[in-house]
């Protein structure tokens, strides 16, 4: 029960919510120090974005305050790979942001992973080396299964 409780429990603080992830990741999902190395980079970088979109730190309030499309257009339109700006990514467009991101990190897309739910992004889907297939929909679920890749099905 008091398992139960401290997982209800809301923090009171960003750094207080974002310990509360990584015990949770670490004990819970049982991942791998590389995992949460990757997991720590990445909310580093989407805080830091969130910042500068922002003007100002953010904090629990704007993390609740934020819808989906916020995060997703802002990011799109915003990101050095999206160049010139656009609002939508697809097929080799998609691939060419990708490989423009892993370069910039130092990474090969054969070491990424990559989920979709839609054969537009096969391309990047093909370029990766742990390609998911999330909800997918006809077309992909089938391209993803005769090629063996994993397939999510919704919920």
């Amino acid at each position: 029960m008091a398992r139960s409780a401290e997982l209800n429990a809301r923090p009171s603080s960003l750094p207080a919510a974002l310990d509360a992830w990584r015990d949770w990741l670490t004990s819970e999902k049982r991942c791998a120090a590389h995992t949460l190395e990757s997991y720590n980079r990445d909310i580093g970088d989407f805080l830091a974005f969130l910042d500068e979109h922002l003007d100002a730190a953010t904090d629990l309030t704007a993390l609740a305050a934020l819808r989906q499309s916020d995060a997703r257009h802002r990011a799109i339109l915003s990101h050095p790979c999206n160049n010139p700006p656009m609002s939508i990514l697809e097929g080799p467009l998609k691939l060419a942001a990708a490989q423009k991101l892993a370069e910039a990190r130092g990474v090969k897309l054969a070491d990424c992973a990559f989920y979709s739910d839609h054969v537009a992004d096969l391309p990047l889907l093909e370029a990766v080396g742990r390609p998911f297939a999330v909800g997918p929909h006809a077309p992909l679920a089938a391209i993803a299964r005769a090629r063996g890749w994993t397939v999510v099905p919704h919920g």
